[in-house]
């Protein structure tokens, strides 16, 4: 039960801050978080294969159990993916900054495209924090 609620205070204080800046839509681009998960994924499976990596979807559920499962294996992939998301997000910056680079001209979307730039660094960190560490340090 402290795993849940510190989960959902976790969660919780994030969307608090997300709210008290303004407009939450701002903090959402999907197009960013599915590349993040699919550089995760897609490296999870090259590097672990598909067993494995379908291994650690499932393996969330170790988050909200009450039972302290040790399972090295599985704590050594999310502790893996923590550098992967860490390195998409690095890539994905980059990626961003060629982009706005390349577009220097238009200056209409030059507060877009910085924003978009910040959250490809935002979501590998609460990704990271709320997910792959807690499960990383469960499993351990």
């Amino acid at each position: 039960m402290s795993n849940l609620l510190g989960w959902i205070i976790s969660i919780a204080v994030i969307s608090m801050a997300c709210v008290l800046s303004g407009n939450v839509s701002m903090f959402l681009d999907t197009q960013t978080f599915i590349v993040i998960l699919g550089f995760v994924y897609g490296l999870s499976i090259a590097v672990f294969g598909w067993r494995h990596t379908l291994a650690s979807i499932s393996g969330i559920k170790h988050l909200f159990s009450k039972q302290s499962v040790k399972n090295p294996e599985l704590s050594y992939i999310y502790k893996t993916k923590i550098k992967f998301s860490f390195w998409a997000g690095g890539i994905s910056l980059l990626i961003s900054i060629v982009a706005i680079a390349n577009n220097l001209d238009d200056l209409s979307v030059l507060g877009y495209a910085l924003a978009v730039a910040l959250l490809s660094l935002v979501y590998p960190v609460i990704l990271s924090g709320a997910l792959y560490y807690p499960l990383y340090k469960k499993l351990a």
